[in-house]
């Protein structure tokens, strides 16, 4: 049985998919897909969480190599968490995190990767960005 992340935030377990409809899921404002980065730069992500706010064990930014499919295994799927900083407040519900792109093409090569923001183990949505 396999993990999977998909691009709208939904878990895949196996052949189901488990969504997360909540108050606690992000939404990401900004940037916008689709969305240039380079290894080694600095950016900040905002982003919204319902009423439910943020949850005490802080925000993570995974940032994902899509995976593809071949003899029915999916292969190539990379995911990493990416350095960030700690979320400050924008206004009641809107929050920004500084966070920093892989160092190096090695950990993240060339070509088009879903970064998602998580609030208490709860994804947003994915936002399509082309690594340089």
């Amino acid at each position: 049985m396999g993990l999977g992340l998909l691009p709208d935030g939904a878990k895949l377990v196996g052949v189901f998919s488990v969504l997360h409809d909540s108050h606690l899921r992000p939404k990401i404002i900004t940037p916008t897909s689709p969305a240039k980065l380079s290894n080694g730069w600095k950016f900040v992500i905002r982003f919204q969480v319902g009423t439910g706010g943020l949850i005490a064990k802080g925000v993570a930014v995974p940032l994902m190599a899509p995976s593809f499919t071949s003899h029915s295994f999916s292969m190539n799927q990379r995911l990493m968490f990416l350095i960030s900083g700690r979320a400050t407040t924008v206004s009641c519900s809107t929050f920004e995190v500084e966070v920093e792109a892989p160092s190096s093409g090695v950990l993240a090569p060339s070509g088009y990767h879903l970064l998602f923001v998580v609030n208490g183990g709860i994804p947003s949505k994915g936002i399509l960005f082309q690594m340089q």
